[in-house]
């Protein structure tokens, strides 16, 4: 399994940049783009008369993006002009145009040439060649959509393409509401740039835009306007959370709010969840339910069914972009995608008597969609929020191996959006801190056969998460002499020598295991009196980047986190004996420091002979503030990335063997705890 397929498995009409967006549609179907007129409603593009920018410029552009909410169908139509003033501007000419059949119709308005006086039809003797590369039966697409390509002929340096053409459509299953999200530009570009949506008499959408453009969108009764000469490049804060992504957006639309969004889409999955009596479903919920006695149980044996039974193919043709396959008609198929995996286990669990509901979210994240209009294009992905047991958790049909219903979806999302037959506005979820690592690498090193000798190591890497869940997917899908040969060559390189690997899923852990052994030569150092030292292995920390934005960026932002990110080390070197008159000593000084919201861990010991270390790297914020920033920075100066070491010391007369005191007086080696456990030793008591 693809991570990508845990996303964008519900719509494929998403928010594009200057180019254009289309809404989601449903219509006629039309396998060629046609040759139409230039719609009645639009403007014509017009004269661009601003100057050049920049003399250097490859192309000087002249667009315009305008949409139309009609009485039957929206429209979108995409216009520009290109002068083409360097070779390297004669890309422009590879035309490529994606529309989907199955739900709109494109129509190809003006393609011409202007040379000095002259003026070529380039359809005259030139044909759209349409493909459809998104069907891809390996990757598990089956989207419906399509591309026309046209590599433009004749084209030169001096010349200017003149380009028009307009997608039409309308989604039924949204009871006719329209929408359009636009953006201007966020790269510099050398030119004219305009956009406008229109709408019939009482089509009455509201409209919004961010606040950068918003002294420059002009509206009238039935139309809102923005143009732009010689926009420049926006300079997004670096590493900011993702609603200060947003820029040059002009947003229509006619749902009235949040709640009619899910009234309007929840109405599509009641009707797709009901199973007949006779359904097989409905004896699956009954085989479950005689099988298992609690809600959580039972939903989690349904959520394999879904999983494992049903594998992943996105379906967006024919319309279905939208509209979910029937639960029953995804139990024949044995395929679906999120639309459809989600229908199913909510008739499963309709059936089990459990109180479940679809829920819409972006895949990356929905971090500022309380800011946004309320368009369902803002949404790529569905899983399900089931009460179990009088709680609250999150089932996803989409990750494969792992039925374990969550407490907090596998993403960590900002905003997502229930569908309820009363209707639900977004609800927001807070970012928490991983409390199991999403990765712990148990290393253990046997060097007890002396220092000049190689040392034995084995090595486990345990993943959570969706890492995990997509590197068993590809493991998974190998042989085993392949899939250990690719572990050898990731895992068994640099230090380690690998001669064996292996790797299994435990689905009881929502974990996958990976296992390398081999040998290495370790890099001990002796002093002239022959006592020897060893820097140990993932037992050091490297002190994080400073958090610095240039001077034109917005300084006031808030610095976004990785709040997934929690990864322990645990080391175990097993020592050769001391020389005669030394004694083995440690430098793995204790260690519990935050620093911009992240928590540095680490804790050593020597005992029975060997030396063991466990440090973590944890994210316990998920953002921090530009003072959080300028505090941490000030704390790199002082952070304690030394590397630990074991070396040999004189042993004063009389005195037994001496460990330093440390917060943690007994640290497990490599194998005396379950590593797999979810509470495992990484973190500050």
């Amino acid at each position: 399994m693809k991570i990508e397929r845990l996303g964008r498995c519900l719509l494929s009409g998403m928010m594009l940049s200057a180019a254009a967006i289309a809404p989601p549609a449903l219509g006629a179907s039309n396998p060629e783009p046609l040759v139409a007129a230039y719609p009645a409603w639009a403007e014509p593009l017009g004269e661009d008369a601003s100057d050049l920018a920049d003399p250097n410029t490859p192309l000087h552009i002249h667009q315009s993006l305008q949409g139309h909410i009609g009485k039957d169908a929206d429209e979108l139509l995409t216009a520009w002009r290109a002068r083409i003033l360097k070779p390297e501007g004669l890309q422009i000419g590879n035309l490529s145009i994606p529309w989907m059949p199955g739900s709109a119709t494109l129509a190809i308005h003006r393609l011409q040439i202007l040379r000095n006086e002259e003026t070529i039809d380039v359809l005259k003797d030139s044909t759209f060649t349409v493909t459809n590369p998104q069907t891809d039966a390996e990757a598990a697409i089956l989207s419906g959509v399509y591309i026309a390509q046209l590599q433009v002929p004749g084209l030169k340096v001096g010349d200017t393409l003149d380009v028009a053409y307009s997608i039409k459509g309308r989604d039924p299953a949204l009871s006719g509401a329209s929408s359009f999200l636009m953006q201007a530009p966020v790269q510099a570009l050398s030119g004219k740039f305009g956009l406008k949506v229109s709408w019939d008499e009482g089509a009455g959408p509201r409209w919004k835009s961010t606040p950068d453009v918003s002294d420059e969108v002009q509206a009238g009764a039935d139309w809102l306007a923005l143009e732009m000469t010689n926009p420049t490049t926006v300079n997004f804060p670096k590493d900011a959370p993702q609603r200060y992504g947003y820029a040059r957006l002009v947003e229509v639309s006619t749902l009235l709010d949040w709640q009619t969004a899910s009234r309007q889409v929840n109405a599509l999955f009641d009707k797709a969840r009901m199973l007949e009596d006779e359904s097989a479903l409905v004896a699956r919920s009954r085989e479950i339910a005689a099988s298992h006695e609690t809600d959580l149980a039972r939903a989690e044996a349904a959520l394999a069914l879904v999983q494992d039974d049903i594998r992943y193919v996105y379906i967006g043709l024919n319309g279905a972009n939208l509209t979910p396959a029937t639960a029953d008609e995804t139990w024949q198929r044995r395929f679906g995608d999120c639309k459809g995996k989600t229908a199913m286990l909510l008739g499963l669990l309709d059936r089990l008597g459990i109180e479940a509901q679809p829920v819409l979210a972006a895949s990356t994240g929905g971090d500022g969609l309380q800011d946004r209009l309320p368009t369902i294009a803002l949404f790529d992905h569905v899983l399900v929020r089931a009460k179990l047991d009088g709680q609250w958790y999150w089932l996803d049909g989409t990750l494969s191996a792992d039925p374990r219903p969550r407490i907090a979806p596998a993403v960590s999302y900002r905003q997502v959006l229930p569908l309820t037959v009363q209707g639900s506005d977004l609800l927001a979820l807070s970012p928490r801190p991983l409390e199991t690592p999403s990765r712990v690498e148990v290393l253990n090193i046997d060097a007890s056969a002396g220092y000049d000798a190689p040392a034995e190591v084995t090595m486990r890497w345990i993943f959570r998460g969706l890492p995990a869940i997509a590197l068993q997917s590809t493991l998974g899908a190998m042989t085993k002499a392949s899939a250990e040969d690719q572990l050898l060559q990731g895992f068994g390189s640099g230090w380690l020598v690998g001669n064996e690997a292996s790797w299994r899923w435990v689905p009881e852990r929502g974990a996958l295991e990976i296992s390398v052994s081999g040998s290495a030569d370790l890099d001990w150092e002796a002093d002239e009196e022959g006592q020897h030292e060893l820097t140990l292995h993932a037992a050091g920390f490297y002190p994080p980047d400073k958090r610095l934005r240039p001077a034109k960026q917005d300084r006031t932002a808030p610095w976004a986190n990785d709040i997934d990110s929690f990864v322990c080390r645990a080391t175990t070197t097993i020592l050769p004996q001391a020389a005669p008159g030394l004694r083995w000593d440690h430098d793995t000084g204790p260690m519990m420091q935050e620093i911009g919201g992240v928590a540095y861990w680490r804790v050593g010991t020597i005992r029975d002979g060997s030396v063991r270390t466990i440090q973590s790297t944890r994210t316990v914020k998920a953002e921090i503030s530009p003072a959080e920033a300028q505090q941490a920075n000030d704390s790199i100066g002082d952070f304690d990335n030394s590397k630990s070491s074991v070396f040999e010391a004189r042993r004063p007369s009389g005195d037994t063997l001496h460990t330093k005191t440390d917060k943690i007086t007994t640290v497990p080696t490599a194998g005396e705890i379950d590593w797999l456990a979810d509470d495992v030793p990484c973190s500050a008591p």
